[in-house]
């Protein structure tokens, strides 16, 4: 097979399956004594399970088999908070200029440059990025806070900008795109290690290449020893009625 990932393939499970089950029956009471008398010993045992472990992929973080799936939750994660972002960069780049030309028109001009002062304190207009969730979130608050303003012309801005599209649909819209990007940006989990994951995943490969052989080396020796019945039971040869007895496994 050679080194790289292990293939899960309907053929790798089955001979997973069928090498297990050599090693739990190879125990029994009628089979361990004949194996012991070929060489079969403790070292033996332990070793064909180490490999089936490791080749079983039993020593790896379940979360590395998820890998891909996590590969692709993520890059649809990333899309949709990428989408929010434009989204959010869209209604920023659209109300900032309206409000602001909409106070120097509607308020009265005595307040007018301290209301727009107090309007954008500290809310500087963003480039397209996740600071313009923040942007967007804070500009939604002075909304409000206009929305609800008795200063003179205050009611005429806010109905200018209802006219113009700043309805109370788009709003909520808008506001739950903030929180679905905050929750987004919340959630989002570190990836399993790419690189720890070759590694592992080779190293299952190459443990499966060699548990082939080990099981190769032991059914020829063990064959001519057993009984049909307990062939059988070791995974050596399969019943009578199915295909024909088996050979060595190839790598």
């Amino acid at each position: 097979m050679g080194m790289g990932q292990l293939p899960r393939t309907a053929e790798t499970r089955e001979k997973l399956t069928r090498f297990q089950r050599f090693l739990v029956n190879v125990t029994e009471d009628d089979v361990a004594p004949i194996a012991a008398q070929h060489g079969y010993d403790a070292v033996e045992h332990r070793e064909g399970w180490l490999l089936w472990e490791t080749a079983a992929g039993t020593r790896r973080p379940f979360d590395h088999f998820l890998a891909a799936e996590l590969r692709r939750a993520t890059v649809g994660a990333e899309s949709a908070t990428l989408a929010r972002i434009r989204a959010l960069d869209t209604f920023e780049n659209t109300w900032f200029p309206r409000v602001r030309s909409g106070i120097r028109r509607f308020i009265e001009p005595a307040q007018c440059e301290a209301f727009e002062r107090a309007f954008f304190a500290d809310m500087p207009q963003q480039p397209e990025g996740p600071a313009v969730v923040a942007s967007v979130d804070r500009l939604l608050g002075r909304l409000e806070s206009l929305r609800q303003s008795d200063v003179p012309g205050a009611a005429d801005l806010w109905r200018s900008l209802q006219k113009k599209g700043l309805t109370g649909e788009a709003l909520a819209q808008t506001a739950a795109l903030v929180a679905a990007a905050k929750a987004g940006a919340v959630a989002e989990a570190p990836a399993p290690d790419a690189e720890q994951i070759r590694r592992d995943g080779e190293a299952q490969a190459a443990a499966f290449d060699k548990l082939v052989l080990w099981f190769n080396d032991w059914a020829e020796t063990l064959r001519p020893a057993l009984s049909y019945h307990q062939q059988v039971r070791l995974g050596l040869r399969r019943r009578k009625g199915g295909p024909k007895a088996e050979g060595p496994d190839e790598a």
